[in-house]
């Protein structure tokens, strides 16, 4: 997320909240369902192909950006580093999974 002039905006959790709220109502199931499983399965401290995990692997575009967006909302909030990064690492992202400044959170 960014401001109005192009830079990081910071993370806000009421913000979040109130998105969370527009995807409940209005959200794909699917990716819904995908991310709470890689909350679930991080909470848990397993890691992509553990139990809590339920081996999420997303097939599609829509599947894997749930989990990449999952994926940095835990890191804002404290997730444990050694856990993200396992699922970050399970497969070397495509360069258009890539930010401009080569942020590997698309998993």
């Amino acid at each position: 997320m960014t401001d109005l002039t192009g830079r990081p905006a910071p993370f806000d959790p009421e913000r979040l909240a109130a998105f969370d709220r527009l995807l409940e109502r209005f959200g794909d199931p699917a990716q819904r369902e995908i991310t709470a499983r890689v909350d679930a399965a991080v909470a848990a401290g397993h890691g992509p192909d553990g139990p809590a995990a339920g081996a999420v692997r997303p097939d599609g575009p829509a599947g894997r950006a749930a989990q990449a967006v999952a994926l940095r909302v835990l890191a804002h909030r404290g997730a444990d580093p050694a856990v993200l990064a396992a699922w970050r690492g399970r497969a070397a992202p495509g360069p258009d999974l890539l930010d401009p400044d080569g942020d590997r959170n698309g998993g």
